[in-house]
């Protein structure tokens, strides 16, 4: 009885919750998580590659990174990809793309200047298809980020970056900016 109670407050608690932004749905723990530089959750990395792929609708990719995990999407290595990507095994952001590339690679971009995990790898091949069995993960050699909590920020700044026309490996990041920025940009 004591149970089913506490699980009726726990759900009350969640349904009052209030909307921060309506679509995409983030609620103001969204939005306190970014103004205490928290992790941040697949809800707040979603919601700007959202607002990503309506600023640029040719983008291939910018796909619900939980969707992406079931293997719902599937994009094509030829055409120009760009998604962040979250790796369960590491529990880190990051951002592949195929801008650039040649055949059958992609590129890293990982604030730690990580390789992927095998789990990560499946999940990425499996969403972008290759036309060979061999692809080549190229890390690329992007600002590094200080602490342990702000990759998802530098995963929606490369996105942002390669979607704007340049290469995030010759950009430098203000990361004390980010969040603000991040906060900024949707709510705008």
């Amino acid at each position: 009885m004591l149970i089913v109670y506490v699980l009726c407050l726990l759900q009350t608690e969640v349904l009052e919750e209030k909307t921060w932004i309506d679509k995409p749905r983030l609620y103001d723990s969204d939005r306190l998580a970014l103004e205490n530089n928290k992790w941040l959750t697949d809800n707040i990395i979603n919601a700007a590659q959202t607002f990503l792929r309506k600023q640029h609708s040719q983008a291939v990719g910018l796909r619900d990174t939980v969707v992406l995990q079931s293997g719902d999407f599937t994009f094509d290595a030829t055409s120009n990809v760009i998604q962040c990507v979250h790796d369960p095994v590491y529990e880190h952001w990051f951002t592949v793309s195929t801008v650039g590339c040649p055949l059958n690679t992609i590129n890293v971009y990982c604030s730690l200047q990580m390789v992927p995990s095998p789990r990560c790898v499946k999940v990425i091949t499996s969403a972008v298809k290759f036309c060979a069995s061999k692809v080549c993960f190229r890390v690329q050699n992007v600002a590094k980020q200080s602490g342990k909590d702000d990759c998802g920020l530098f995963a929606i700044a490369y996105a942002v970056t390669l979607l704007s026309g340049q290469d995030p490996v010759n950009v430098v990041y203000e990361q004390h900016l980010m969040c603000p920025h991040l906060i900024d940009c949707l709510e705008r």
